[in-house]
């Protein structure tokens, strides 16, 4: 088992593979996720800009701690022990937003319009607002 990071947190890597043309790398994770590296970007790319692509991405590496559903737009929202907040869309089945947090989630609500989340954590509540590709810290 090889070790891997997103957004701080580990990840085991179970397998690896090349692509036919071996250029990308293509690996599977403990938590089902599958994702790529581009092989031809490590010669001429900056070490901090050395990622891993998540495919059909989205998922928690974790236990879920809260979930709610927005009334009025096909969204819900869920918070994880993996220090994130994600907005899904369960119409199209993906994930929309995933905002990484320096400190864990403990619950999470969202308004019924779906511009807005809250998030309780162990010693504050946390009021954001929903961006296209961002939560916006408005209060704490």
């Amino acid at each position: 088992t090889a070790h891997a990071a997103l957004a701080g947190m580990p990840l085991d890597i179970l397998h690896l593979s090349l692509t036919p043309t071996e250029d990308t790398l293509v690996c599977t994770t403990a938590g089902s996720q599958i994702a790529t590296f581009p092989l031809a970007s490590v010669e001429r790319a900056q070490h901090e800009d050395l990622a891993f692509d998540f495919l059909c991405g989205g998922f928690h590496h974790g236990p879920v701690v809260g979930i709610d559903v927005c009334m009025r737009k096909p969204l819900l929202v869920s918070a994880g022990s993996d220090r994130t907040i994600r907005i899904w869309n369960y119409s199209t089945k993906l994930c929309e937003l995933t905002k990484h947090l320096a400190d864990e989630p403990l619950s999470v609500a969202m308004h019924p319009n779906g511009h807005h989340v809250i998030s309780g954590f162990s010693d504050k509540l946390r009021f954001f607002h929903v961006l296209m590709d961002d939560l916006l810290l408005v209060t704490e």
